[in-house]
């Protein structure tokens, strides 16, 4: 039975849930904003200053949810050289 491994370009029988699940991982940048609780302009001035990975969707940026949940993570944990 041959793998599919690029089941986004070729789906195949079965493949559809796991479509639908890419698809409903990739967020556009008021999704971001909206997902952050930030104004749109910070979400953009974040993702212009490369805190945030993203990648060009036609004509528009888009962003995984998996790296946006891991810069909270990296953003929420305690700095161990941060200063007071």
């Amino acid at each position: 039975m041959k793998e599919t491994t690029n089941f986004h370009r070729n789906p195949q029988k079965g493949d559809l849930g796991k479509v639908l699940r890419m698809a409903a991982d990739i967020m556009s940048i008021d999704e971001v904003a909206h997902y952050l609780s930030i104004n749109r302009k910070t979400a953009w001035r974040f993702a212009v200053d490369s805190k945030l990975s993203g990648f060009r969707g036609g004509d528009t940026e888009r962003f995984w949810r998996m790296d946006i949940e891991d810069w909270i993570e990296r953003e929420a944990s305690p700095k161990k050289d941060k200063k007071r």
